[in-house]
C-alpha cells in the first residue's frame, strides 16, 4: 500500500529477502479468491512482464484502511502481514470505504491460496496424470467437467494434470443421441481420441496415470472402458449433482453390492446381467428371452438411486463385485460367447464395466439402452 514518507520512517518498507518469499508463498499468482492471475507475464500479449503488488493486510498506516489495528508499525512488512494481488485488487481492497475486506479476511484469502500453491507445487512429477475428458449434450446443454474442477478433483487424490490440454471426447456435435448412426460416430470419435494417448505416449514411456472424466451415453462409455489400457493406473470421476463437482467425497464409503440370480435359463450359453444401481429395473423391461440365464448386481441395504455413488471406494467395491461375476459366468457358463448387459448405472460404473473384459476373450458385452418411446431397453452396441 502507498503512504507518505511520514509513514515510511515508522513502518519499514519490505525487503528484498521478504518480497522474495511472499512471491514465492504465493506462486506468482495473485492471492484473491477466484482471480489466480499469474503475475510474471501479461495475459494478452504473453509477454513476460512483473505486475503484481505486494499489498498489506493491516494498513503501514494508522491512517489508512485497516489501519486501526493493535499489530505494531514495524510488524506490517513482514510476510505474515503481507498479500500478493493483482493491480485491480489491490485497488479494490485498498479502495474499500464499506469495510467489506476485513485484517481477518484478507488473512483468510493469504492463508487459503498460500496453502493451495503449496499443496500444488508438492505433488511429485510421479504424480502427474493425463486427464481424457468426455462431452456430453444432455437436457439440450453441453455438459463437461472443468478444468478447475479437474484440478480440484486431482488434486484431492494427490494428483495434478500433465499438461493444461485434455483429451476432449466432444460427443455433443452430433445430432441424434440414441440412434445407430452416433453410435458409430461415438466409437470412431472414442477410438481415434484414446488410442493415440498410448501409441504416442505410453510406448515412448512417459504416462504414468490416466484420468477420466466421462458422462455422457453409458453404451458409449462402456466401450471407453474397453479402450483403456490395462497397463496404465487409471482412476475415473463422478459428477456430483449435489455439489456440481468431480470431487470424490471424504466420507467412508457405505455402497455394498448384492449379486443375484434372477431367474434360471434353459441355454447355459445365454447370459444376461440387469445392473439396478441409478435406478431399478424388472423383468418386465427386459427383451422377451426365456432361455437366458438372468443375473441382477444391485445395491445392498438402500434403493437405487443415481446419488448413491459418492466415494472411490463405493467405485472399488463396483469393481469387485464385477470381476466376480465374470468370473463366476466364465466358471459356470463356459459356452457363453456375450453377456447381455442391460444398465442403470452411473458413468464411471459404465466405464468399469468396459474396462474390466479381457481383450479378444470372451466373453463380450452387449450393450442395451433404454428406449425414449417405451422404456424398454434395445440392443445398441457390441464391445469386447
Amino acid at each position: 500500500m502507498s503512504g507518505k514518507k511520514t509513514d515510511l520512517v515508522e513502518t519499514p518498507d519490505v525487503d528484498d529477502k521478504t518480497a522474495l518469499l511472499l512471491w514465492v508463498r504465493a506462486g506468482g499468482r495473485c492471492s484473491f479468491p477466484g482471480c489466480n492471475d499469474y503475475l510474471l507475464r501479461d495475459s494478452l500479449t504473453t509477454r513476460d512482464i512483473k505486475h503484481g503488488h505486494i499489498a498489506h493486510i493491516v494498513a503501514r498506516s494508522k491512517n489508512f484502511t485497516r489501519g486501526d489495528h493493535d499489530l505494531p508499525l514495524a510488524e506490517r512488512s513482514k510476510i505474515d502481514n503481507l498479500i500478493l494481488v493483482c493491480q485491480k485488487h489491490h485497488k479494490l481492497i485498498d479502495d474499500d470505504t464499506e469495510g467489506e475486506f476485513t485484517v481477518e479476511l484478507l488473512r483468510a484469502y493469504k492463508q487459503q491460496h498460500e496453502e493451495h500453491i503449496f499443496e500444488l507445487t508438492n505433488c511429485s512429477p510421479d504424480k502427474r496424470s493425463k486427464v481424457i475428458r468426455v462431452i456430453a449434450r444432455i437436457s439440450g446443454e453441453n455438459v463437461s467437467a472443468s478444468y478447475s474442477q479437474i484440478c480440484d478433483a486431482l488434486l484431492d487424490q494427490g494428483r495434478f494434470p500433465r499438461e493444461r490440454e485434455t483429451v476432449d471426447i466432444d460427443l455433443s456435435q452430433h445430432p441424434d443421441g440414441d440412434t445407430e448412426a452416433f453410435m458409430q460416430y461415438g466409437t470412431e470419435l472414442i477410438a481415434s481420441k484414446v488410442r493415440p494417448v498410448y501409441e504416442r505416449l505410453v510406448v515412448q514411456g512417459n504416462v504414468e496415470h490416466v484420468s477420466v472424466f466421462a458422462i455422457g451415453s453409458i453404451p458409449l462409455l462402456v466401450y471407453l472402458g474397453t479402450q483403456l489400457s490395462n497397463k496404465v493406473p487409471t482412476d475415473l470421476y463422478q459428477r456430483h449433482r449435489d455439489r456440481q463437482d468431480w470431487t470424490w467425497k471424504p466420507e467412508p464409503g457405505n455402497a455394498q453390492y448384492d449379486m443375484k440370480l434372477l431367474r434360471e435359463g434353459t441355454d447355459a450359453s445365454q447370459v444376461a446381467l440387469v445392473l439396478s444401481l441409478s435406478g431399478r429395473l424388472t423383468l418386465e423391461q427386459l427383451p422377451q428371452n426365456d432361455d437366458a440365464f438372468i443375473y441382477e448386481i444391485t445395491l445392498k441395504g438402500q434403493k437405487p438411486n443415481p446419488e448413491y455413488l459418492r466415494t472411490k471406494s463405493d467405485l472399488e467395491s463396483f469393481r469387485s463385485i464385477y470381476q466376480q461375476f465374470l468370473a463366476h459366468v466364465r466358471d459356470q457358463h463356459p459356452s457363453a460367447e456375450t453377456i447381455h448387459l442391460f444398465p442403470a448405472i452411473p458413468a464411471p460404473v459404465a466405464v468399469v464395466c468396459g474396462r474390466e473384459l479381457l481383450h479378444k476373450i470372451p466373453p463380450s458385452l452387449q450393450v442395451y439402452d433404454r428406449s425414449r418411446q417405451s422404456g424398454g431397453f434395445r440392443h445398441v452396441l457390441e464391445v469386447h
